[in-house]
């Protein structure tokens, strides 16, 4: 099925180029999430979690 890969590469690429771009206040409060959430530092992971999800959406809306 040659043509059913060439339609997911395109759909691949086309998400990658026309969705949310990342940021890098959400890279690094995914960076602070995994720490957190390592040392089990759950009012920490919390804090960073909110942050992280704010910026996603807010990245979503400026498209």
């Amino acid at each position: 099925m040659p043509s059913a890969d060439v339609i997911s590469l395109f759909w691949e690429w086309h998400r990658r180029h026309t969705g949310p771009k990342t940021s890098a206040l959400a890279e690094l409060a995914l960076d602070k999430c995994e720490e957190r959430l390592i040392k089990r530092d759950w009012d920490g992971f919390q804090y960073w979690h909110v942050v992280y999800v704010r910026e996603r959406r807010r990245l979503g809306n400026e498209h």
